[in-house]
């Protein structure tokens, strides 16, 4: 959506988020996140630009962006205090960066911990409240770590299409 004649507000999922971000079109830079929270179904009214918002500690509500500030219109319906959300890199076994969400309660510091692997072959976690059974299992006493292995999305097209002839094999290493 344009915000002015010289920027445009998009959407843009990269590395396991999905951001709301400016594009000035007079010196081509991007911004960096208007906000830590997820964004979804951008829409322009009279009064602004709106979208859906959420991340892990919380399920969807409404922001703005309205004269050079993202402004919450209506407030989440609770916000999950117990659940830490921490963004994790790795090396794996080919040294290629791997991305990852780790969950953890902050009751239980020692608590078993849940690999919980997204579908596919390419799909992504991304930074929203995608699904509440992760905070169900945090809150029961669990730590849940959801990595984003080779093939998920939003981490460039080589990183997606290395699955292409290779199913079951270094995403199961990652």
């Amino acid at each position: 959506e344009w915000v002015n004649e010289h920027e445009l507000l998009a959407v843009v999922a990269k590395d396991g988020r999905v951001s709301p971000v400016l594009l000035n079109m007079m010196d081509e830079m991007w911004s960096a996140p208007l906000t830590e929270m997820s964004a979804m179904f951008l829409t322009r009214t009279a009064h602004g630009i709106y979208w859906v918002a959420s991340d892990f500690n919380c399920p969807e509500f409404i922001q703005a962006y309205r004269d050079g500030t993202v402004e919450t219109v209506i407030p989440p319906s609770f916000k999950n205090t117990d659940l830490v959300v921490e963004n994790h890199w790795y090396t794996s076994f080919d040294d290629r960066r791997i991305q990852g969400w780790l969950m953890r309660n902050t009751e239980h510091p020692k608590a078993p911990l849940i690999v919980m692997c997204h579908g596919g072959p390419t799909a992504v976690v991304r930074n929203d409240w995608d699904e509440p059974i992760v905070q169900l299992l945090v809150k029961a006493g669990y730590h849940v770590f959801q990595p984003n292995f080779r093939g998920s999305t939003t981490f460039g097209t080589a990183f997606t299409n290395l699955l292409i002839g290779d199913v079951g094999g270094g995403e199961l290493q990652d």
